[in-house]
């Protein structure tokens, strides 16, 4: 894999992590809490995920 590919997806990562944050707000604000807690839920999942990408997917050095 490409550095260009992982940089990309972490970018998705966290785009789509901050994407559910708001969702989460909106929700949090109209006194929805399943939709809120569900968001919030799955913004710990991306981050996890994003997390992941970084730790495993590191471009391996040419010798």
């Amino acid at each position: 894999m490409t550095f260009r590919k992982i940089f990309a997806s972490n970018i998705l990562f966290l785009l789509a992590a901050i994407i559910f944050f708001i969702v989460g707000v909106r929700y949090y604000i109209s006194a929805d809490t399943i939709g809120a807690i569900l968001s919030f839920a799955i913004v710990v999942l991306f981050l996890i995920g994003y997390i992941r990408q970084i730790k495993y997917n590191k471009p391996k050095r040419k010798k």
